[in-house]
C-alpha cells in the first residue's frame, strides 16, 4: 500500500504520521511514539496502573489505548487488528480518509470537468 511505497525512516513517512494522528484523535497512543501527547498518555496509564495495584511499579500496563506502530502492524494478527479497530472505527479522520481514498474512487466516476445546466437552459424557451 502507500506506506510501502513511501521513502524515509518509518516514523517520518506520511502514512505513519497520519496513522498516529488518527490514533491520538481517537484517544489512543502509538507504542514507542516520541510525541508529547503519547508520552503524557503513557505516564498517565502508568500512574493509574500503579494506583490500581497498590502503588506497585513495573508490571505490564494492560491499556487498550496503546497500539503498535504502523510499520509493525500485521493484518494477520487478529489481536492487533481488533484493538486498532476498537480504537478507530468511529474516528472521523480515518473514516474520511477511507471514503475519499478507497470507496469514492472505486465506486463513483470522478470527472475532471463538471458540467451543469439549469432546466431552462436544457428545455429552451417555453
Amino acid at each position: 500500500t502507500n506506506f510501502e511505497k513511501e521513502v524515509g525512516p518509518f516514523p517520518m513517512r506520511k502514512s505513519a504520521i497520519m496513522y498516529e494522528d488518527w490514533v491520538e484523535a481517537a484517544g489512543g497512543v502509538v507504542k514507542g511514539s516520541t510525541r508529547r501527547y503519547a508520552q503524557e498518555a503513557l505516564e498517565e496509564a502508568r500512574r493509574v496502573h500503579a494506583e490500581a495495584h497498590g502503588g506497585a511499579e513495573g508490571g505490564a500496563i494492560d491499556d487498550a489505548r496503546v497500539v503498535v506502530p504502523l510499520w509493525l502492524l500485521k493484518q494477520s494478527n487478529e489481536e492487533q487488528m481488533a484493538k486498532l479497530f476498537r480504537r478507530l472505527f468511529k474516528e472521523p479522520l480515518s473514516i474520511h480518509w477511507y471514503l475519499e481514498e478507497v470507496v469514492f474512487p472505486a465506486f463513483m466516476q470522478h470527472q475532471i470537468t463538471k458540467l451543469s445546466a439549469s432546466g431552462q437552459e436544457v428545455g429552451g424557451e417555453m
